[in-house]
């Protein structure tokens, strides 16, 4: 019933521990004295093995008390049927990558709306590793309560406005925080509304869906089917996605991919521009639902673009349904004000944020937040965070830096040339992109594909410059843009004549490969595909693993007797902390106690491939036409 229990592991462990000791005080003889080929002297010579067995099976039971979400017994609520393609009360279901801490491990945020609202209710998200547990009359299953949010939208006008849109008032918009979820692990949700206070859960109601989704690898660890269950890490990257036929279509070919190898996708990214509304807020919801199928499983990262500004006819606010209907895992306060033409302020909360995850440190940028760089650019705070964020990076644990705005710096389709906030943002975003050997930008806005090689200020061919990749088709009603420029240098592959996204795969920590595919139902198909290499570091630490295991048996010898005494010394600690914390765990989960009391579980998540510390040098793109 999801409950842990290590009494087993513990009870091995208590018996060998004499064992172990028994060796201790036998290798604190004089290590220069050639022992004979005793039984005793064979357990003096496996001494720190057998301590080092100890010690690990002390982490382990530790980790075992701890590795679980904290649960509760609880009956099963009333549940809330959610017919396909019916009015559901609880819908619009996404979840989204929150903050990785150490040790304590992943929190995810968990999105959806309800028509209406309760007095005294509270959203809920029910939580287990097995499905199980989530539809028995009774089950050990964890609460997570979050926030209500809901907002009111005047259009300015669009081309889907009428007297009819003028005026829209949002339904509720639920945000549930779920923490200590290790990474790379499928977890079990479903969402709801718990009765405040209530001294029963007669007024609790829950959809009766249960979602999954896996979390991603802790930031450092490389691929593996052992450690992540997959060979590889992949990101589904879409910009300008709309909610047409052609929007579909490619959420059909995500889901199909998702469907097919789900333990390899970590995260889909949308650069902006996500279901175009256009003057009627109406359409916020469509799109929601539309994105559900696979963004309740897929965690969701989004961007601004410009079709999110949405200017309020009443009060000249911006990106007023996009702030309240996503939480991303920025680390500074929301700020914002009314708009003075293109003069816009939206400042933290889901503007400009980066995360971490495998070997990826993640950038999302707004081109549309322009009062600081407008007013002064040297103290502009979304300029002054990109510095700060990108000088903070450890290129040994997330080797690759991927950045993602919406208006693309370089771009030779004729739409879209010299706009003034993407010509703003690249002033002094370039520059910083540079200077820290950014890998691949992402960017939407023209409604076409495009692959940059590495570009450098003025249009420079450079393998030290970032690879800069537009990826503006993903479906939305204003159509493609086949229409270009004179191919430049630096433009390798470009396609306006369908829609698509593309797909960014990460094999270790010096090989990317990034693929572009048209939707299937569009006839001809023609894809894009090119490999994203750094040098690998990893021989460097490997060798100097070679040395020290080749040591001479005398040195190992001395090692042996100086660490055994305070190994076993860790063992005893290890044993008792581990007996202690399987009490107080089996206590919790049986008394009824609240499910946030519990200790974090133990992670320790490992390093990246490359080992070097200071700044790699640039990504080099090696384009395969052999693709299949």
């Amino acid at each position: 019933r999801n409950h842990c229990y290590p009494l087993p592991l513990l009870l091995l462990l208590l018996l060998l521990l004499p064992l172990g000791l028994v060796c201790l005080a036998h290798s604190a003889s004089d290590a220069s004295v050639t022992p004979p080929r005793t039984p005793l002297a064979l357990m003096r010579s496996f001494a720190l093995p057998w301590l080092l067995l100890h010690l690990v099976l002390g982490v382990a039971v530790g980790a075992g008390a701890t590795g679980r979400i904290p649960c509760k017994e609880e009956p099963l609520p009333p549940l809330v049927p959610c017919p396909k393609g019916e009015s559901c009360p609880f819908e619009q279901v996404h979840i989204s990558i929150g903050k990785w801490q150490e040790r304590v491990g992943w929190e995810m945020s968990v999105s959806w709306v309800s028509q209406s609202l309760g007095v005294a209710q509270l959203p809920s998200v029910r939580v287990s590793e097995r499905q199980q547990p989530l539809i028995a009359p009774t089950g050990c299953v964890a609460r997570f309560e979050g926030e209500t949010t809901n907002y009111t939208y005047t259009s300015s006008g669009g081309p889907f406005y009428s007297p009819s849109t003028k005026y829209y008032v949002s339904p509720s918009v639920h945000h549930v925080t779920i923490g200590k979820l290790r990474p790379s692990t499928t977890y079990h949700y479903q969402v709801g509304l718990n009765q405040f206070k209530a001294k029963g859960r007669d007024s609790d109601q829950y959809r009766d869906t249960v979602f999954r989704f896996t979390t991603p690898p802790a930031p450092g660890q490389t691929p593996s089917p052992e450690v992540t269950g997959s060979e590889v890490m992949k990101i589904v990257v879409i910009g300008d996605l709309g909610q047409t036929i052609h929007s579909q279509h490619t959420m059909e070919k995500v889901e199909s991919n998702l469907r097919a190898s789900e333990s390899s996708y970590a995260m889909g990214w949308i650069v902006g521009d996500l279901p175009y509304a256009d003057g009627d807020g109406h359409r916020w919801d469509p799109w929601g639902r539309m994105m559900e199928p696979v963004c309740s499983s897929l965690p969701l990262m989004v961007l601004p673009g410009n079709h999110e500004i949405e200017l309020d006819a009443q009060t000249s606010e911006t990106f007023t349904a996009y702030r309240h209907r996503f939480r991303m895992p920025s680390k500074l306060p929301e700020k914002t004000g009314p708009a003075r033409g293109n003069n816009i302020l939206y400042e933290g909360g889901a503007s400009f944020y980066s995360f971490e995850l495998g070997l990826l440190h993640i950038i999302c940028l707004n081109t549309y937040n322009t009062r600081g760089a407008m007013q002064d650019v040297s103290s502009d705070p979304q300029r002054l965070w990109l510095e700060e964020d990108l000088k903070a990076v450890d290129r040994t644990r997330t080797p690759f830096v991927v950045v993602g705005m919406h208006g693309p710096m370089y771009n030779s389709n004729k739409n879209h040339q010299g706009e003034a906030e993407t010509e703003l943002m690249k002033s002094w975003a370039e520059p910083i992109l540079n200077r820290y050997s950014v890998d691949v930008v992402f960017a939407g806005h023209v409604h076409a594909y495009e692959r940059n090689v590495g570009v450098a200020t003025g249009g420079k061919l450079s393998s030290s410059a970032p690879a800069y990749i537009n990826v503006g088709d993903g479906g939305n009603h204003e159509g493609l843009y086949d229409d270009w420029l004179p191919q430049p240098p630096y433009s390798a592959f470009r396609n306006g004549k369908f829609f698509g996204h593309g797909e960014l795969t990460v094999f270790n920590a010096s090989h990317m490969r990034w693929t572009w595919m048209p939707n299937p139902k569009q006839g001809e198909q023609e894809q894009d595909s090119v490999w994203l290499v750094r040098p690998d570091r990893s021989h460097s630490s490997q060798q100097k693993q070679d040395t020290i295991l080749e040591g001479g048996e005398e040195e190992a010898t001395r090692s042996s007797s100086s660490l055994a005494a305070p190994l076993a010394l860790l063992a005893v600690v290890l044993s008792g902390f581990a007996y202690v914390v399987s009490k107080r765990v089996t206590r919790e989960e049986t008394d009824g106690s609240h499910h946030e009391v519990s200790s974090a579980p133990l992670l320790q998540p490992s390093r990246g491939d490359a080992e070097g510390k200071g700044e790699s040098s640039s990504t080099r793109l090696i384009q395969d036409q052999g693709y299949a």
